[in-house]
């Protein structure tokens, strides 16, 4: 009888020993289950980060060679227009200095024949050079014109580096044959990816007889998770149960999963 009594208890030990090697096994398939959607997350999230320094990189860049073009193209406008208005100034002096000297000649002549042959016509074209409106002004100025910088859309881009967008709606997956029991069912579900998420919001409600679904009708209860898969139990035999799903990031939340029915 003893015997018996220690083969009953060993065999009870046995059976809490499985019991809590099955527990231990499904708590470590969580762990690594965990453990791939973080590092999933941040290899996302790197991606991202990457993509957005790519952009504004490739904004800077472009934003450069437009102004680096606009300057080469402003530059060559005025030096063409200050080198016409030199050569314009050069042949004025030049004309003022042949006159100057033909005036002064004619003036220095002792003959008065050749002063008055030649002195009229030099006089007249003295005169009509006077004449003329001499009011020189520059061309151009030496100032640039300001580049209007597109600040607004370079601290976008330098805000949206150290951000992440908010999260596509989840899809939910087909139940995975031999999940459910009478009173439990296992949801999945998956995401696009390039979503980074800091964890999801399993929402679900039982439906009227029939199953006949309810769209104005909230959720009887949501959960918060970090799992992409949840074992909802406590259910009741019998009943049809609506299941949807949101995911969240520091940015936001995405807009709900489609419904399923378990």
């Amino acid at each position: 009888l003893a015997a018996q009594a220690a083969k009953v208890e060993c065999q009870n030990n046995v059976n809490k020993l499985e019991e809590q090697l099955i527990q231990m096994e499904t708590f470590v398939n969580h762990l690594e289950e965990i453990f791939v959607t973080v590092e999933e997350n941040i290899g996302k999230q790197e991606h991202y980060l990457e993509v957005q320094y790519d952009d504004l990189m490739q904004f800077l860049v472009q934003g450069y060679e437009d102004r680096s073009q606009e300057l080469e193209e402003e530059k060559k406008l005025k030096l063409e227009k200050l080198y016409g208005e030199l050569m314009s100034c050069g042949q004025r002096i030049d004309l003022y200095k042949e006159l100057l000297e033909t005036t002064q000649r004619l003036f220095n002549t002792e003959d008065k024949q050749t002063f008055l042959k030649n002195g009229q016509a030099t006089l007249a074209r003295l005169d009509d050079f006077l004449q003329l409106d001499f009011n020189p002004e520059f061309p151009t100025t030496a100032e640039f014109e300001k580049f209007p910088t597109d600040m607004p859309e370079v601290q976008r881009l330098i805000d949206s580096i150290s951000s992440i967008p908010v999260p596509s709606a989840p899809l939910m997956c087909p139940q995975t044959p031999g999940t459910a029991t009478v009173n439990s069912v296992r949801v999945r579900w998956s995401l696009s990816a390039d979503d980074t998420v800091e964890h999801y919001q399993l929402y679900y409600r039982q439906l009227p007889g029939g199953g006949t679904q309810q769209d104005e009708a909230a959720a009887d209860t949501s959960l918060k998770l970090k799992e992409m898969y949840h074992t909802v139990s406590n259910l009741k035999p019998n009943t049809v149960y609506e299941f949807w799903v949101t995911a969240s990031n520091p940015a936001g939340t995405s807009a709900q999963s489609e419904l399923v029915k378990h």
